[in-house]
């Protein structure tokens, strides 16, 4: 991507916006660099999880959300199971994706077109910096995000409804069985009557 940073728009990708003894000063002179308020930074350390802020010349987002790593099930390890489990300890997934992005506008007078737009990704996202590029590859989006920045949203956007959507279709992959063998059971549909009987 883009690291020049008098490009009309520009993307920076960064590990991790927490701050640690490791990255510190790393952070503060790249935040320093790109005028990024201590709010931003002061929500991560903070641990909070989801947030949008906007101002007239930036915006941030915040965003965490669970993974799940699916295995299919070994049937010689597993006699009588078949599909798909949770990989992790004992069916434990401890995966989390946790992102923070940063935009930042300005029109500056030597520069006709358009604003001069600065990205700031910050986490594990494999998918995302292919995506941003492809995006602002295509039909003129470069230039729709010059005019509007807040275009550039929709692909990181997108990027993280695709990774919950994942996470649903994988949940469904393992648990979607009991849709179809729930509503069957006698002894469901006995506690469903019992539950209206005593709502009547």
């Amino acid at each position: 991507m883009v690291d020049n940073t008098s490009a009309p728009v520009t993307i920076l990708f960064t590990p991790s916006d927490s701050p640690n003894i490791a990255n510190r000063a790393h952070l503060n002179a790249l935040h320093s660099a790109l005028k990024i308020p201590s709010a931003y930074l002061l929500e991560r350390h903070q641990s909070v999880t989801h947030s949008f802020s906007c101002a007239p010349t930036h915006s941030w987002l915040h965003f965490l959300y669970k993974t799940i790593q699916l295995n299919i099930i070994d049937p010689t390890l597993y006699p009588g199971r078949r599909g798909y489990g949770i990989a992790g300890n004992n069916g434990q997934d401890d995966t989390w994706m946790k992102g923070g992005w940063y935009l930042s506008y300005t029109k500056p007078k030597d520069m006709a077109g358009g604003y001069r737009v600065v990205m700031l990704s910050s986490g594990y996202f494999p998918e995302l910096e292919t995506r941003l590029q492809e995006w602002l590859e295509r039909d003129g989006n470069l230039q729709t995000v010059r005019e509007d920045p807040y275009a550039l949203w929709i692909p990181v956007l997108m990027e993280l409804w695709k990774g919950i959507d994942n996470v649903v279709w994988g949940l469904n992959a393992v648990f979607g069985g009991l849709e179809a063998v729930c509503p069957r059971s006698p002894l469901l549909l006995e506690w469903w009557l019992m539950v209206k009987r005593s709502q009547s």
